[in-house]
């Protein structure tokens, strides 16, 4: 393997050891900043680059009960290859955002909120870690639903919606989120400020 080979593949590396790391430290963020609040986790935070057959995504994700209210933080590298194919309203999200659909290299992040707060608490964590892909449109909602149109979607903005009553009580039924991308997050303090976003909405 030659030497240019290597080097590109060790810059890679470092890139993605720093992006999980970034995202451990969003969740560390957090809970300091709850540490005399009441903060559960009903999802822990996760996050991991899988490379398989066919198919390859790259991704961090938390949700956490705090105050009451439903929190997640959804950091995107690489889009998983099956979720891409399925929606076109992602891509377009992509397009009014100028991020690339297969590596948007985007945090996601904002609160959830359930039909049936009880309900989301206690189902599968499948159906949790699909309320986060249908808040940014990389679910299988029907397009009678209100999700916000792909031109609603702006960087650092706060993107809302509200589906009504029509949506499964285990999905979230509305949702407040904004979007960063991850080469505007460099250190601790721009995180710090990243975290009191997220804890404010």
């Amino acid at each position: 393997m030659d030497k240019s080979t290597v080097e590109a593949i060790s810059q890679v590396d470092i890139f993605l050891r720093n992006s999980m790391l970034l995202f451990d430290d969003l969740a560390a963020t957090i809970r300091e900043k709850t540490l005399r609040d009441n903060l559960s986790d009903l999802l822990p935070p996760e996050r991991g680059y899988w490379i398989n057959p066919g198919s390859s995504e790259g991704y961090g994700r938390f949700i956490f009960d705090h105050d009451g209210r439903f929190r997640f933080a959804y950091m995107l590298l690489k889009t998983g290859d099956s979720l891409l194919k399925g929606s076109a309203s992602f891509k377009a999200i992509c397009g009014q955002l100028d991020r690339d659909p297969v590596f948007p290299m985007i945090l996601v992040a904002g609160t959830l909120e359930p039909r049936d707060p009880s309900q989301f608490r206690t189902t599968d964590g499948w159906y949790r870690k699909n309320a986060i892909h249908n808040t940014i449109l990389l679910g299988g909602f029907s397009a009678n639903t209100n999700l916000p149109a792909p031109a609603e979607y702006r960087m650092r903005s706060v993107i809302a919606f509200d589906l009504g009553v029509e949506v499964d009580a285990r999905y979230c039924q509305k949702s407040r989120f904004q979007i960063w991308p991850l080469e505007e997050i460099p250190d601790s303090k721009v995180l710090g400020g990243v975290a009191d976003q997220i804890l404010a909405l």
